[in-house]
């Protein structure tokens, strides 16, 4: 059946299906079928966090993978040691962190703009 079809055999039937009169579910059976078939109520969608600061805590499979998975960052990766001497490091480049650097740059010492892209501008 067409698309077209069908929203024909739809539109022909409405006047008839207005008429019917339908059975409400009442609070018990809405309850029953929410916990028969709703993803919140089925016990094996959940398990419990192994690791970090929600251990032992109750979520679903695909978050719980997530918040214990292995970090795609190489932490040989990573250096910690400083790449920018500067008296003050804004990180961000939204309005506030735009007014901090420009009062600071009226006051002499250098600072550097971070913005989220990840370049620095460094301001002297």
């Amino acid at each position: 059946m067409s698309l077209e079809d069908s929203k024909t055999r739809v539109n022909e039937s409405r006047a008839a299906r207005m008429k019917e009169e339908r059975a409400l579910l009442s609070p018990e059976d809405k309850d029953a079928l929410i916990r028969k078939f709703h993803p919140d109520y089925k016990k094996e969608a959940y398990r419990t966090i192994q690791i970090g600061p929600n251990q032992g805590e109750q979520t679903v499979h695909e978050l719980a993978n997530l918040l214990e998975g292995k970090s795609p960052i190489a932490s040989e990766a990573i250096s910690l040691s400083p790449q920018h001497q500067v008296d003050l490091l804004i990180i961000g480049g939204g309005a506030r962190g735009r007014q901090r650097r420009s009062r600071r740059r009226r006051r002499g010492p250098a600072s550097s703009l971070r913005p989220s892209c990840g370049s620095a501008i460094r301001i002297r």
